[in-house]
């Protein structure tokens, strides 16, 4: 609360000396004048006013938020300094106002004086120094002046300067604390300011005619200098220290080379090159997306190929309709349904051409009778059911009938009766002025007796080995609790799940059963049970890189069960594929690394393929 007093006082003072000016004279010009005594660090102040009239006083001591409303107030301060005091006053009968400011020097300041200072080079111009005063104390008492001398006839007076040597050496900077006519202090300290460091690391680099897998790299770096050392990375978890180095890759790929010159410990730069070793390896590869209501409106075709990094020189599309295309992503209309053998050729360079082809099918349109097939359920909300159109699409239209006289226009929508009942749910759905389509359906809404409720499941693989399995249960009725069971055909001993429609991965082939236990919301227990068969489970793969966030390289252990080609892809947030490598593997444990000092900062994906496999992890990379 003091904090807003403060600027209050001061308020009113000001809008005194305001008001005062306005008129002839301020009837209280003086009278918060006053006076003290100084007994080591506790200070009596004494108001001078001697009229009889009634005054408000406020005493601010100058001490972090010390403050008083006594006449005479005795105050004692924590350390010896120079400390300013502010008395205010209003006198209540003749409604005016005054202020006084006195500085007070408590014990000996010189004492408290400690000059000292740090400093740092700039790093892209070392003659530059910032110099940081972190003299005590801080802030320092009124009356306090600085003065730098940097050693090479220049001096400041700012705070904390900046000064720019001309030359290089080591220079003896002195700070001078002072107080005119009272004392100073001095702190002095070397600095030293080492030559300019003029290095400008480069190189070049070249493929053996005879081998593409081996390069010559010629170290560029001006000026060149004898004592210079020279670091190079490959990219590939190799390094050589030679100044025109030679060296061969084992596979195609984008590597990042870094050559790093070394002077001194105040003059070492690095430069990065991405570096394309190209090796005629890569394979195309594209997908395809058709509009599901219309397949004869287009097909959207996406380039899978690898090669983000590498501009090919020729991309070819044939749609197997005697129409091609240059594009890297096309779309395409057919002009009727049927089957097409569509083939993509990629000229990744001079005397490496790849082509792939794959057969796709245009169906008819969706059959009129079929647009308006649709599933509804209860929800946990009384006598409120969820309905949704099996085909959704924004050239249909919609008109829904719930059999209470209401109804609705969109693909999926709820609905609330206002009574338990069975009533007959109506979908129509129109496609052009020639189709129109309606499907209906009964539903029993509120409680039924347990005779008439029903409860089972369904069950859909999410993956392509289709041991991954989404279990949904359904009922005409809203279900509370599920049980599920789930047993191997030679097990003694069932999984038991406690969870509402659980997602289950098979770790064995075989043939399961797999019951549901369901409660009811009106109260009945109904169980229901499948079989389900699980097939032969491909292997997988755990990837893990490391470190994890890095800077120049990450590192990943793959174990393999034969000698074979790993293709290791980085993926950005945005699903861009920055960098494609390739790597001999062979049977066993291998450990691969992969330089990223020139990606920018952020999160990625490392995508690995091998065998059929693929498998992923994530990881940051920081600067």
């Amino acid at each position: 609360m003091k904090k807003v007093l403060y600027p209050l006082y001061a308020l009113l003072f000001f809008w005194a000396s305001g008001a005062a000016a306005q008129g002839t004279t301020n009837p209280c010009t003086g009278k918060a004048n006053f006076q003290f005594t100084v007994n080591n660090l506790t200070v009596n102040f004494y108001s001078l006013n001697t009229s009889n009239t009634q005054l408000k006083h406020r005493w601010l001591f100058g001490q972090g938020d010390a403050s008083s409303d006594a006449a005479n107030p005795v105050f004692t301060y924590n350390s010896p300094g120079v400390y300013k005091v502010i008395h205010y006053i209003k006198d209540e009968v003749l409604n005016c106002y005054d202020s006084a400011v006195k500085e007070i020097r408590l014990g000996n300041v010189c004492d408290l004086l400690k000059p000292k200072f740090e400093w740092q080079r700039d790093s892209a111009h070392p003659a530059r120094i910032k110099f940081y005063n972190v003299s005590q104390p801080n802030p320092p008492p009124a009356g306090v002046s600085f003065k730098w001398s940097f050693g090479d006839g220049s001096s400041s007076s700012d705070f904390s300067p900046v000064h720019i040597y001309q030359q290089p050496g080591e220079y003896e900077v002195c700070l001078i604390m002072r107080i005119d006519g009272v004392c100073e202090k001095t702190f002095c300290a070397k600095v030293i300011v080492p030559p300019p460091c003029n290095l400008q690391p480069n190189f070049s680099w070249t493929a053996d005619a005879s081998n593409p897998l081996k390069y010559k790299f010629t170290n560029l770096t001006a000026p060149t200098s004898t004592t210079a050392q020279v670091r190079w990375s490959f990219g590939d978890g190799a390094s050589s220290s030679e100044w025109n180095p030679t060296h061969e890759y084992k596979e195609a790929g984008v590597y990042t080379v870094c050559l790093k010159v070394y002077i001194s410990n105040t003059c070492v730069k690095e430069i990065c090159k991405q570096v394309v070793v190209r090796a005629c390896t890569i394979e195309p590869g594209f997908s395809w997306q058709l509009d599901s209501i219309y397949p004869l409106r287009g097909v959207q075709f996406r380039n899978t190929t690898p090669v983000l990094t590498i501009q090919p020189l020729r991309v070819r599309w044939s749609f197997g309709d005697g129409t091609e295309s240059s594009e890297w992503n096309p779309f395409h209309k057919y002009e009727k349904p049927g089957t097409y053998h569509v083939c993509l050729k990629i000229a990744f360079f001079e005397g490496c051409t790849k082509e792939v082809c794959k057969t796709i099918v245009i169906p008819e349109p969706a059959s009129c009778e079929r647009l308006s097939n649709f599933e509804v359920r209860l929800t946990s909300v009384p006598n409120t059911i969820k309905a949704e159109a099996a085909i959704a699409n924004s050239s249909l239209k919609y008109v829904w009938t719930f059999g209470d006289g209401t109804g609705a226009f969109t693909a999926s929508t709820s609905h609330t009766y206002a009574k338990p009942g069975k009533y007959t749910i109506c979908l129509t759905v129109y496609r052009g002025e020639n189709c129109a389509s309606t499907t209906c359906k009964e539903i029993v809404v509120g409680p039924l007796p347990c005779s008439l409720t029903t409860v089972k499941f369904e069950y859909q693989r999410l993956n392509s080995a289709g041991n991954s399995i989404k279990f949904t249960a359904v009922s005409n009725q809203t279900i509370i609790s599920q049980r599920w069971s789930i047993q191997k055909d030679n097990a003694t001993t069932p999984v038991i799940i406690n969870a509402n429609n659980p997602t289950y991965t098979f770790t064995q082939p075989g043939i399961y059963k797999v019951c549901l236990r369901a409660v009811t919301i009106n109260g009945c227990v109904k169980e229901y049970c499948d079989t389900i068969r699980i097939g032969e489970i491909p292997s997988t793969c755990s990837l893990q890189v490391t470190p994890n966030p890095a800077t120049t390289q990450i590192f990943f252990r793959l174990e393999l069960r034969g000698n074979q080609t790993v293709t290791a892809s980085i993926v950005d947030a945005m699903g861009v594929r920055r960098t494609v490598h390739f790597f001999n593997g062979l049977q066993g444990w291998n450990s691969f690394n992969i330089g990223i000092a020139t990606l920018p900062a952020g999160y990625y994906t490392l995508e690995v393929k091998y065998n059929g496999i693929v498998c992923s992890s994530k990881f940051q990379k920081v600067n």
